[in-house]
C-alpha cells in the first residue's frame, strides 16, 4: 500500500461533478471519500496519490497533504507525467470530451491540456526521446538561443504580459533558470551517489514568483540571471 500523501489540492464547487470528471474522463481512481467533510482523495491509474478535492473552506483538506504541496488558482495548469498521450487524446476525442490543447514539441515532449468543471487545467506531459548526444547539444545551445531571443527587448518589454494574472517575459525566463537549477541538483545526486533513493522536493512556481526576486520592482537585471543559467552548462 502506498502511504505517501498527495501533493495537490483543488478547491471545487461541486465535489461529485469534479469526482466524475477525474475518474471517468481522466481515469483516476477514488482512494477514499468523507461525504460529511466534503473531501476526497484521488489516485492515479498506477495507484499513486494524485490530489485532494474539497468543496469546503480554503483551509480544509490540507491535513491530508504532503508537507510540500501545490494549491493552484483557478485557470492555472498543474502537471502530471503520462505515457501514451496520443492514445489518450484520441480516446477523449472519440468519447466527445473537449481537449483544451494538445502541444507536440518534436524531439522534446508533448502536453495534453484539459479543463475541469471548475476551470482548472490538468496538463499531462510525455517525453519524446532523442539520442543522448542530441539532448546534450540542445542543452548546450539553450542559453545562447535564449539570449538571442531576448537580446532586442528592453527592460519594460521584458515585463509585458499577455493578459492579467499571466507571467511576464521576465518571470517566464527566470522560471526556466529556477527549473534548471532544481533539475541540476537531481543530476548531481545521480552522478555523485548512483543508486541512492532521491525524494523530489517540489516547488510551486507561482509562489516562487511572489516570494523571490521575480517581481518588477525587486528584479535585478535579467543578464545576471542568464549568467547563472549559462554557468550551469
Amino acid at each position: 500500500m502506498n502511504n505517501e500523501k498527495p501533493r495537490l489540492i483543488l478547491h471545487v464547487k461541486d465535489l461529485n461533478a469534479s469526482k466524475e470528471f477525474y475518474t471517468r474522463t481522466i481515469g483516476w481512481m477514488l482512494a477514499w471519500e468523507d461525504s460529511e467533510k466534503d473531501v476526497l482523495q484521488l489516485n492515479t491509474k498506477d495507484g499513486d496519490p494524485a490530489a485532494i478535492l474539497t468543496s469546503k473552506a480554503p483551509e480544509d483538506g490540507k491535513q491530508y497533504l504532503d508537507d510540500v504541496f501545490l494549491e493552484p488558482q483557478l485557470g492555472n495548469r498543474f502537471y502530471f507525467t503520462q505515457d501514451g498521450l496520443q492514445e489518450m487524446h484520441n480516446t477523449l476525442q472519440s468519447n466527445g470530451h473537449e481537449v483544451t490543447d494538445f502541444i507536440i514539441e518534436e524531439g522534446f515532449g508533448q502536453t495534453l491540456v484539459l479543463t475541469d468543471p471548475d476551470g482548472y487545467h490538468p496538463a499531462f506531459w510525455e517525453e519524446l526521446y532523442l539520442a543522448d548526444e542530441a539532448i546534450i547539444d540542445l542543452y548546450r545551445g539553450g542559453p545562447g538561443m535564449l539570449e538571442e531571443a531576448l537580446d532586442s527587448l528592453t527592460e519594460s518589454e521584458l515585463d509585458l504580459v499577455r493578459s492579467p494574472e499571466k507571467w511576464s517575459i521576465r518571470q517566464t525566463v527566470l522560471h526556466l533558470v529556477d527549473s534548471d537549477i532544481t533539475t541540476m541538483q537531481k543530476i548531481k545526486f545521480a552522478l555523485a551517489e548512483p543508486g541512492r533513493e532521491y525524494k523530489t522536493n517540489l516547488y510551486d512556481p507561482n509562489r516562487w514568483v511572489d516570494g523571490t526576486r521575480m517581481k518588477k520592482e525587486n528584479s535585478k537585471p535579467l543578464s545576471s540571471f542568464l549568467d547563472i543559467y549559462e554557468s550551469i552548462y
